[in-house]
């Protein structure tokens, strides 16, 4: 389970770091829910959330991305969305 990558440049510099937060466990995966890349050279930074996840793609069908169904996808028997715990 990363927590923290870094990447360097041509000159072995560091150049970009993602960190990876908010772990939560679905169908006993840790899973991050956030994702920041910093680019360290340019102090520039880019974060990503995450939502509704859910696994088991190998139940879905052709038809699961039918452009007109995509807005309901989460609905599938195949998601497991997780309930937040206070």
């Amino acid at each position: 389970m990363p927590i923290k990558r870094d990447y360097f440049d041509g000159g072995n510099r560091l150049w970009k770091t993602k960190l990876f937060k908010d772990y939560t466990i679905i169908n006993n995966i840790p899973v991050p829910l956030k994702i920041t890349m910093t680019d360290v050279q340019r102090n520039h930074s880019t974060d990503i959330s995450f939502g509704d996840i859910c696994f088991d793609s190998s139940y879905l069908t052709k038809e699961d991305f039918d452009p007109e169904k995509l807005s309901n996808a989460t609905l599938s028997p195949v998601c497991r969305v997780p309930v937040p715990q206070d």
